[in-house]
Order: C-alpha cells, then structure tokens, then sequence
C-alpha cells in the first residue's frame, strides 16, 4: 500500500517517471480541485517507497494546488519533469502549458512552455534533444502541435502541427521502446450517427527516425 484515501477520495491524475538511475517517481493527485499533487520515489524498483511528498513549484496564485492536466516525463540527462496547466478558478481553467523540474530533490519554480496549449507530454527523441507534443485550438477543432529543444527545455521552437485531422485530439502521451521507435498515444472525437453525439477512440502515430516523420494514425480502440 502506497497511500490510504478515503471512501470519498479518487485519483484523478496519475503519472510516473523512471529516471537514469532507475529511480521510478509516482504522483498523483485527489478529486479535489485545489489538492496538492502528490509524489513518491522508489530507489529500488518499487519494492519501498519514500515518504509522500508534494509537488510544490510556486506560491502565489499560479502555485502547485492549482495545477492539473500533468504528466511526467523525462529529459536527455535523465531530469524528470512536470507539466502542467492551471485552474484559476473552479469553474475556469487557463490554458498554457508549464514545466518544472526535478533537480536536487526539489521542484524548480515553474516555466511557461505555451501559452495557449493544454495536456503538455515531454520526451527526448534523441540524444541532446527534448521534444514536447501536446493539443491546442486549430480552427473549430483541437489538434496536435509541438516545439523541440537543444538546452535541456531552458528554451523552446516555434510551435508546429504534428497531426491535423478533421477531428479533435487531446491527452497525448509518448512511448519510446528500446528500439528507438516513438508512438504518441492519443484521443480523438469521432462523430456518429447521432448528431452531436461523439466517441472517443484512442489512436497513436509512430515515428522511427527520431521524431523527423510520422506515420498515418492508427485505431487503438473501438467503442
């Protein structure tokens, strides 16, 4: 057992990270907006674990309860990762997308990464090089865009479209197996044949030169 919740409690972002040395961060974060995100390290392939902590990046109104559409990911170097968007409120959600890092056993104050995308996924596709692929407003739909860096995600590209389909996308997600070979995993609104009645599917493009080009998408899920 990792933590004990109440019957009133659920998860509502999970997410983990393993970095160079084998270490697997695990964070997650309660149903209450204003929750703090919680983490836990194991240094041991996950046999023990460390006491929870939390995620904490900022003070002010912009700080680490207000956080949420987060993932873990992992720099060339082996730096984990934490991005993110803000709640201002309740009921409104800014969007933007913001990284702090995991240095020295402490989160780094925040950074904006863009200013108007949402559920922000950070990966290295190669050596020395740091990608980030998340959605954003394309028109009367959301697609997938994403900017790349050379200085370990101190500074980042021109944003640029990854994927543009009639459909919207959202909650991208990167694998990268050991063979190099690169899938965004991620949702898409299909229409039916009801009118404004939607399915969401999940599907994954793949890339095996680094990131450079990708294939069609293809279906993961039906119904």
């Amino acid at each position: 057992i990792l933590d004990n919740f109440t019957n009133q409690d659920t998860i509502t972002e999970l997410n983990s990270a393993v970095d160079d040395n084998a270490n697997i961060i695990l964070e997650y974060k309660l149903n209450q907006t204003f929750n703090p995100h919680n983490y836990t390290i194991s240094i041991n392939n996950g046999l023990n674990w460390s006491a929870t902590n939390y995620i904490n990046f900022s003070s002010g109104l912009l700080n680490n309860r207000r956080a949420f559409n987060s993932s873990l990911g992992k720099l060339s170097d082996g730096t984990i990762t934490f991005c993110f968007s803000f709640y201002e409120t309740a009921e409104l959600r800014i969007k933007g997308i913001y990284l702090s890092k995991f240095i020295n056993n402490s989160w780094t104050t925040y950074q904006t990464v863009d200013s108007t995308g949402v559920w922000g996924f950070i990966f290295s596709p190669t050596a020395n090089k740091e990608m980030i692929v998340f959605s954003d407003s394309n028109g009367n739909k959301t697609d997938l865009f994403f900017r790349t860096s050379t200085d370990l995600g101190n500074t980042w590209s021109a944003k640029q479209i990854l994927l543009s389909t009639q459909n919207s996308k959202s909650r991208p997600r990167v694998v990268k197996n050991d063979n190099g070979e690169i899938y965004v995993y991620y949702e898409e609104k299909l229409p039916t044949s009801f009118a404004n009645f939607y399915q969401t599917e999940i599907f994954y493009i793949k890339s095996t030169d680094g990131g450079n080009n990708w294939s069609a998408p293809v279906r993961v899920t039906n119904y």
